[in-house]
């Protein structure tokens, strides 16, 4: 019962989590090309070309395409991070809501979910954002020593397949006892 003998009422919304990720996926047809470029200025082994110079480079290179290089895996990682990232902060959110009658939560204990929700989003979303950096990168690696991935699923298998993500199970494992 609410001060002057009202009974409070909670609705809580239908969780539309999901809809982070198409956002995201949205997001991504326009920003993957500056994020394949600044792939590409990250691992030059010496600055040889600055930004709009790499634009140029991959342009000439591979053409419009080659922009695109690593689009489905820059979706997965949407579809894994930020619906994964958004449901766990919508659903302890609405859990509290529930659970206090409606009150919103205090400021920390938002930005403790959206902390939460970040680190389960980065652990789901890490494989998708490794296969994204490699597709991005394979353009740029001698024929011989290309991954030649087809799509992100052909990556994610074959990345499973070479052990790589044990190998990041256990740097997040460091990650989290140090």
């Amino acid at each position: 019962m609410a001060s002057g003998g009202k009974k409070v009422t909670v609705r809580v919304k239908p969780q539309r989590w999901y809809l982070g990720g198409f956002a995201g996926c949205m997001a991504v047809c326009f920003t993957h090309p500056l994020d394949l470029v600044k792939v590409h200025l990250q691992t030059q082994q010496k600055v040889q070309k600055g930004m709009v110079g790499m634009f140029g480079h991959v342009l000439k290179t591979h053409g419009v395409r080659g922009l695109y290089n690593g689009l489905t895996a820059s979706w997965t990682r949407q579809l894994t991070y930020t619906t994964t990232r958004v449901g766990v902060y919508e659903f302890a959110k609405n859990k509290i809501l529930k659970d206090t009658g409606g009150q919103l939560p205090p400021f920390y204990l938002k930005v403790t979910l959206s902390a939460l929700g970040g680190c389960c989003g980065g652990l789901v979303g890490t494989p998708a954002d490794m296969v994204n950096v490699r597709m991005q990168n394979d353009m740029k690696l001698p024929v011989d020593q290309r991954r030649n991935y087809k799509h992100i699923f052909d990556g994610l298998r074959r990345v499973a397949s070479e052990g790589v993500m044990c190998a990041v199970c256990i740097e997040w494992s460091f990650c989290m006892c140090d």
